[in-house]
């Protein structure tokens, strides 16, 4: 998947979608590329992320088929806290755009607009005590 493919599929997910050309362009080269397998394992519960995956291509579900949604790893770079369920590539497999815990807080100081889009995709949190 080269640069331009890249760029091209951030422009389809929240909260990237919002982002001006230069600025696709310089989270476009920073992230990697990964694509899983039909049932593979993405993410184990209990095990923290240490960067973020953004679906580009095919599902990310539970078990019990539920969508995971198009960014995994939040609560974990965010909050140091590990899923609480498995999530596997869909029946047709699953491509990711992997960014790095180093350039995802970069990301979020420098296009605040982002750290507002990835606030708003998550659920309420309760205070623990």
């Amino acid at each position: 998947m080269n640069l331009a493919d890249r760029i091209i599929a951030l422009q389809y997910v929240f909260p990237f979608s919002g982002l001006r050309e230069g600025e696709l362009v310089a989270l476009a080269e920073v992230c990697g590329v990964r694509n899983f397998e039909p049932g593979e394992i993405v993410l184990r519960p209990e095990v923290l992320l240490k960067r973020l995956l953004i679906r580009i291509e095919g599902s990310l579900e539970d078990r019990q088929g539920k969508s995971a949604g198009d960014l995994l790893g939040i609560q974990s770079l965010l909050f140091d806290r590990a899923p609480d369920r498995e999530i596997l590539a869909g029946k047709s497999g699953a491509r990711c755009l992997l960014l790095d815990k180093g350039h995802f807080f970069r990301t979020m100081y420098e296009l605040p607009e982002i750290a507002q889009g990835i606030v708003a995709l998550q659920p309420k949190q309760e205070v623990r005590t």
